[in-house]
């Protein structure tokens, strides 16, 4: 029997038993139960020409998101062709992209990864296609470090850290997901330092409120002195650390509409509610722990991502954290993601992970093969890297895996 990923895939084929698909010139196998109910999961072993055209006729105007990780034209040794005439290569992609556009919901949203090699030029390729009033956003992601091969070519140029995801919207009423984060160590160090008072009866009347300094609270419970017992206990009450600060509104207030008591409530001429304390605002630490998420990321590590999955992809392999951020900024459960590139499957894990439907296409045989050995151990359960413990997930379900019967050539980049 084969070995390797290659003959685990054969193997799994085999055994689901490749029939007819419902797709016309398809036969389909299926990996793990898919339930009735479930979000469409399938991946597609052929050129992303011939499945985006498929799908086209199946899943118009139902998906999410498509986020696209095509080859960058970066001309760097990687597991497929990355060195191709700068025309061609904007051909090929406009050609797909115009195949992916009528997949999305008229909410829906274009995500694109890209490099310094053809940033540009994809940009105005994009704005051509979908209108650059629909470009929503430009995210910077760093995605290596400072050290290695980069390192060998600094006298000469600056060794690239970043890559760009290009996110537009299919139509007016596209828009991202607000999505915060927790601040960074140092942001949230100089938070904390000013949330030294604990207001000890939150359940009480604010008229009856009672608040006291951090080292007296910490000393009623037992608690040790010292900075890092400080730090936990501010975390483990966010809710009840505040701190004063000033409020112009307050100061404009005539002496006969300031409260009498030390804390009240206020209500704004523009409705927004604030706690009064003795002329000052309250602010909690409940709600300054997190940040919104901007247009630059710098937190998301990309060491070690070539075990994700056990899944090796040279040079282009995206973090799953990466993934599934894009995934909620741009989708929720239940939502259909489409990935035209599949490389090693990295979008398809994670939008099985977090509950949302999935269609993939890999041309190269070799890489699919990888992508749906890493794929099954998702369904299996049995894969424990990238986002598995952050989301919970434990395995489950399934999908469908489709051959085109017969072969297409393929003479433009190929997807990786």
């Amino acid at each position: 029997m084969p070995t390797g990923s290659e003959g685990t895939f054969a193997a799994m084929d085999h055994q689901a038993g490749a029939k007819p698909s419902p797709l016309p010139g398809w036969t389909e196998s299926v990996i793990g139960n898919p339930a009735p109910t479930a979000p469409v999961r399938g991946f597609a072993v052929s050129d992303n020409l011939l499945a985006l055209r498929t799908w086209g006729g199946n899943h118009a105007g139902r998906a999410a998101l498509v986020l696209a990780d095509p080859p960058y034209n970066a001309r760097n040794r990687k597991d497929y062709l990355d060195d191709v005439d700068h025309r061609a290569w904007l051909e090929a992609i406009g050609e797909r992209i115009e195949l992916c556009v009528p997949l999305l919901r008229p909410d829906g949203i274009l995500a694109v990864h890209i490099d310094d090699s053809e940033h540009a030029y994809l940009q105005v390729l994009l704005d051509g296609i979908l209108g650059r009033e629909r470009r929503l956003n430009t995210v910077v992601v760093k995605m290596s470090e400072l050290a290695g091969v980069k390192i060998r070519y600094s006298d000469r140029m600056l060794p690239r850290l970043k890559e760009y995801v290009l996110l537009y919207g299919r139509g007016p009423a596209s828009r991202l997901r607000p999505v915060v984060r927790r601040k960074d160590g140092a942001a949230l160090a100089r938070y904390l330092r000013y949330y030294a008072q604990v207001l000890e009866n939150p359940d009480a009347p604010v008229e009856e409120w009672s608040v006291i300094p951090l080292v007296e609270a910490m000393a009623r419970r037992g608690l040790p002195p010292g900075r890092d017992a400080q730090r936990e206990f501010r975390l483990a009450h966010p809710e009840r650390l505040v701190y004063r600060t000033n409020n112009r509104w307050f100061d404009t207030l005539p002496e006969s509409d300031r409260p009498s008591t030390r804390f009240a409530r206020l209500r704004s001429p523009w409705d927004v509610e604030y706690v009064w304390w003795e002329g000052k605002q309250m602010l909690f630490l409940a709600d300054h722990l997190d940040e919104p998420l901007g247009d630059l990321w710098t937190d998301i590590s990309t060491i070690n991502v070539q075990k994700e999955g056990a899944v090796p992809l040279r040079s282009s392999k995206k973090p799953e954290a990466l993934v599934r951020r894009l995934l909620e900024l741009c989708s929720q459960p239940g939502d259909l993601v489409v990935d035209p590139w599949a490389g090693s499957g990295t979008t398809a894990a994670v939008a099985h992970k977090t509950g949302r439907g999935w269609l993939s296409c890999e041309r190269d045989p070799t890489i699919a093969a990888r992508a749906l050995d890493r794929l099954a151990s998702v369904v299996a359960g049995t894969d424990p890297t990238g986002e598995t413990a952050a989301t919970g997930w434990a395995g489950g379900g399934g999908f469908r895996v489709w051959h085109p019967c017969v072969h297409h050539e393929e003479t433009a980049p190929r997807e990786g």
